[in-house]
Order: C-alpha cells, then structure tokens, then sequence
C-alpha cells in the first residue's frame, strides 16, 4: 500500500527557545508526542540533525507524516486530539514561513540497511553515491514543489549510513546541500513501508 508522504521543514519560532538544544529537546519530546493520538497519522519520522549548529535558512529539522491517502490527511487535521498538535506548533515553529512538500513518488536507486543515521542531501548526485558495504538505502524522494532553501530542487536525496563518518564521506562526494541526520520512527504502520 502506497502512504500519502509529506515532509515539513521545520523553522523554530523567533523567540520561542533559547537555544537549538531547548527547540530540538521540546520537539523531540513533547511535541512528537502530541502526534501519537491522531488516528489519521499512520507513520511519523522526526530526522533531528545531529549537529547542534546546522541551519538550512532557517529549517532544523524534518518531520515526515504519512497518510492513508489526501482524504485521510484531511480528516486527521479536523480530528479532535490534533487540536493540542496545532497549539504547540504555533508556540514552537515559525508557522507564517515554514513549509511542506509532498513525496510524489520515491526511486529506490539502492536496497540496503534503514538505520538511525541518514544522509539528507539537496541537489546531490545519487551516481555518485561511494560503493561501500556501510551505505545502506539509497532514494530519490520527488517532490511536488522545490523546498523554500537556497540550493533546493524537486528532488531530495536519502542515504542511510552506519555512522555519521560514512555520512560525511557520501555528503562529499555526491555534492549539494546535506544534513546528517538521527532517523528516528515514531510511528510505523503495520501494512505499508515509510519508504515506498
């Protein structure tokens, strides 16, 4: 079954923390879980960039939400328990000038291991992506529109790695815009894959 896949790039609201350790610990923390009850969600990824300082424009971070189709999307924003969702997204994100995008479709240039560490990458080459046994999960996420970042195209490219250094070496050598990030799944639907 193919999920409805959308990824917000997040932007902390000017003000609301006092640090990107304070914004990455709430989001982590409280606001991930005020997505468990919405029934409508299926899936949730939080990628939460390993490295404290890095900013895209403005984004730090990536949220990816999965759906059973626009419908289901729809339905789960009008659902009572989103209500504290959308609260806490006004107090901790910049809600004016933060976006999102749909996945229309994903290539997957290469299987492999989907582990905690992924390689996001902008305008990145995926032939060039090292041949190396710790290189896990090669795709080419398309887009429905070109993310509001400097460097952005309508593709995004996702590299699983075992470890930060062999995400570092892949950020090398495919070029573009990259973050590594800490994959982490908070919510897996039982019949369908996050990644198809």
């Amino acid at each position: 079954m193919s999920l409805r896949h959308r990824i917000a790039f997040l932007k902390p609201r000017t003000g609301a923390f006092e640090s990107t350790e304070a914004f990455q610990e709430h989001w982590a923390n409280q606001h991930g879980e005020l997505v468990m009850p919405i029934k409508g969600i299926v899936g949730y990824r939080q990628n939460r960039p390993v490295d404290p300082d890095f900013v895209w424009d403005d984004v730090r971070g990536f949220a990816e939400l999965f759906f059973t189709d626009e419908q289901g999307e729809e339905a789960a924003w009008r659902e009572e328990t989103a209500k504290p969702l959308a609260e806490d997204e006004k107090f901790m994100f910049d809600v004016e000038n933060g976006f999102s995008v749909l996945v229309t479709s994903v290539d997957h240039a290469r299987p492999g291991i989907r582990g905690r560490t992924r390689l996001l990458v902008l305008g990145g080459d995926p032939n060039k992506v090292p041949d190396d046994w710790r290189i896990g999960a090669v795709d080419i996420l398309h887009l429905d529109g070109v993310p509001q970042v400097s460097g952005a195209t309508d593709t995004l490219l996702s590299v699983f790695t075992r470890g930060r250094d062999v995400a570092d070496q892949v950020a090398k050598a495919v070029g573009g815009r990259s973050v590594v990030v800490e994959c982490v799944p908070m919510i897996i639907p039982e019949d369908a894959s996050l990644d198809d």
